[in-house]
């Protein structure tokens, strides 16, 4: 589990509007963040709500604070690209992760729902 003071306890995934609250970004912003840096993905819940890891909302400080330097988009997803601690490391099959982690993500929502409505 991702270590950062910035984050809650031992929560392990956000919803888009806790994360916006968290790292004081529009909502907006995370979505077209999105579609610019590849190593930003959010798992989709069995409502197809965005569920942000740690990793990805540690990668999102690491985004605003080099906006926040004066870089640029493109030059954002170059350094991203070649620092080994922006998550971009991961060697093993990332679809393949991101289809267990929906799972899990699907699997936790339904238990969630089991347990209160107790069937």
């Amino acid at each position: 589990m991702t270590q950062d003071h910035r984050l809650p306890g031992n929560q392990q995934f956000f919803r888009i509007g806790e994360v916006a609250t968290l790292t004081e970004t529009p909502s907006s912003k995370l979505r077209f963040w999105e579609t610019k840096f590849s190593q930003l993905r959010p798992v989709r819940g069995g409502r197809g709500q965005r569920r942000y890891s740690r990793e990805d909302v540690v990668l999102i400080f690491q985004i605003k604070e080099m906006a926040s330097q004066g870089f640029g988009l493109d030059a954002i997803h170059r350094r991203l690209q070649h620092d080994p601690n922006s998550g971009n490391t991961r060697t093993i099959d990332v679809e393949r992760l991101n289809l267990l982690r929906n799972r899990l993500v699907a699997l936790e929502e339904r238990l969630g729902s089991f347990l209160k409505n107790g069937r």
